[in-house]
């Protein structure tokens, strides 16, 4: 008697169990190469979808079988003809043929089973290549659709779970367009394994109709996926994830990331591929793991440099030594203005002008520099006469310098005393350094006026005074009885009055500015002489009368 059993992609699901089970049919092919014909009546594209829905079946069962022995499923083979193609024989056990209409109830594939007995002789397969709604499928829909169908060629029903663990369960009843080929799941093919052990044993038996359940040690999962598992403790790559057996992964990786200061350089791949390029083809075969290595480097920024760049930045591995050293401490830019190097500020505060650094975190380093102006210093008396000769030993900012050309910092600065003519002399003002150029700076050296009178307050002209101190120094008085010093340093000078050879008196003197001297003596020479002079007379006129 012949049976015709009908089995679509719509049925209702069996119930659902704690466990993924599977539904058998409860009959079996009476044999183990079953020839498939694929008539030409769609598109080439679909044709050959429904085509390899049957190779990838058998890769499905080449994997279980690798995995988890049941090698005789080895024996169960597919011949596959597609019309107008190749020579086929006569007499196909499988007929796939097409609909380009919409499924009245909604079902995408339809197979019909002749069964004799409890053996299968004759498998119909529809395809639809619309869906319900009238909107044509894509070919890798008719794919896992044909995929599905097979299933039920197998004698398989449906399984209770929509689901496995790395992807939709092929025999489940209701299809989900998905863009993967869904293939047969552990449970799928050790479904066909019960279904066709006694077969291939040897003899022809029926098997029990019921829900089976996998074994424990067969993880519910689809058959014929590796999974590209890519490592990566950058958030800079792209690919990995689950892989048809013999598809080609393409995995790449960032050239270079940079987050702010902090920046990852690709080195290369390492675990089950070695390879320095970012990008890599992985024809998958089995499952892989791909470790991204990355250089991690850090932002080394450096500021205020002279001459040249203002600035300088480099990226440096973490943990590896810096150097940074200034080539000049001293830059001169010729327009009477020096640069001193100073010390660095920011991540490290140093003086000196070489580091070595370890590279643990981003860098951001300041040089600094003082600047300073060439600045000539002209000395000159109090009342503002150039002196001369000029001191070039001075004492400036607690300094001692022997030169008065000089580099100094803006602003002002303390000058204690200079030297001149082997006297420390104080300096009466301090230098105010604005720019580059000449600054006169006066000291306590004056010139005062001298006058010499007698104790009546008579002048006494034409003397000399002559002066012992700090320095020496003579001054000749005039007919006024004044005469003008030449530059003194202040201090206590004694003073010694004279006419000729005549010492008309002593004094001390203390010289602290421009103001007049007078010096006192007790005779004046020019009273004295005009007093011998009447002496004289009246004595000769005495002498005339008595004589």
């Amino acid at each position: 008697m012949r049976i015709a059993l009908t089995i679509a992609l719509t049925l209702l699901a069996i119930e659902a169990s704690a466990a993924p089970r599977l539904e058998l049919m409860g009959v079996v092919w009476s044999k183990p190469i079953l020839k498939v014909l694929v008539r030409r009546e769609a598109p080439l594209n679909y044709v050959a979808a429904a085509a390899r829905a049957f190779k990838l079946w058998r890769a499905a069962i080449n994997y279980f079988t690798r995995l988890y022995g049941y090698e005789y499923l080895r024996k169960l083979r597919f011949e596959v003809y597609v019309e107008g193609f190749n020579a086929s024989p006569d007499g196909y056990d499988v007929v796939v043929s097409f609909l380009d209409v919409p499924s009245a109830s909604m079902e995408l594939g339809e197979t019909t089973l002749t069964v004799v007995g409890n053996r299968v002789v004759k498998a119909e397969v529809k395809l639809f290549l619309r869906d319900y709604t009238g909107a044509e499928l894509k070919p890798i829909d008719i794919l896992n659709v044909a995929l599905h169908e097979v299933g039920h060629v197998l004698c398989l029903g449906h399984a209770s779970r929509a689901h496995t663990a790395n992807g939709p369960e092929l025999m489940y009843y209701k299809y989900t367009p998905v863009n993967i080929v869904v293939m047969p799941s552990t449970l799928d093919v050790y479904g066909v394994a019960l279904v066709f052990q006694r077969l291939l044993g040897g003899r022809a038996v029926r098997p029990l109709q019921r829900a089976i359940e996998l074994p424990a040690r067969i993880p519910y999962r689809l058959t014929a996926y590796y999974y590209v598992h890519v490592v990566s403790t950058v958030n800079g790559v792209e690919g990995g994830g689950w892989y048809l057996e013999n598809e080609t992964a393409l995995v790449r990786a960032e050239k270079a990331i940079v987050r702010g200061d902090i920046r990852y350089v690709f080195e290369g791949w390492s675990g089950d591929v070695e390879m320095e390029a970012p990008q890599l083809s992985l024809r998958v075969t089995r499952n892989y793991t791909l470790i991204a290595r990355w250089i991690k480097q850090y932002r080394v920024i450096i500021e205020n440099l002279y001459p040249g760049p203002s600035s300088s930045e480099m990226w440096v591995n973490e943990g590896d030594e810096v150097v940074i050293a200034l080539r000049d401490t001293r830059v001169e830019h010729g327009n009477g203005t020096l640069r001193v190097f100073r010390g660095w500020t920011g991540s490290v505060e140093a003086s000196s002008p070489e580091l070595r650094l370890k590279v643990w975190q981003p860098l951001r380093l300041k040089a600094l520099w003082d600047k300073y102006y060439r600045v000539k210093i002209a000395f000159t008396s109090a009342d503002g006469l150039t002196l001369s000769p000029q001191p070039t030993l001075l004492m400036l900012d607690g300094r001692l310098m022997n030169e008065s050309e000089l580099w100094l910092k803006p602003g002002e600065h303390v000058l204690e005393w200079a030297l001149w003519r082997g006297i420390k002399v104080r300096a009466l003002a301090n230098p105010a350094v604005k720019g580059p150029g000449t600054l006169k700076i006066p000291l306590a050296i004056w010139r005062p006026l001298v006058r010499v009178t007698d104790i009546l307050g008579l002048p006494v002209p034409f003397v000399e005074v002559k002066l012992v101190g700090p320095i020496k120094a003579e001054v000749t008085v005039g007919l006024d009885a004044y005469g003008r010093t030449p530059e003194l340093p202040e201090g206590i000078y004694e003073a010694t009055i004279a006419l000729g050879k005549l010492i008309l008196g002593h004094t001390t003197l203390v010289i602290r500015g421009d103001e007049v001297l007078t010096l006192h003596v007790l005779i004046n020479p020019y009273v004295l002489v005009l007093v011998l002079m009447l002496a004289v007379l009246v004595a000769l006129a005495l002498r005339r009368e008595s004589s």
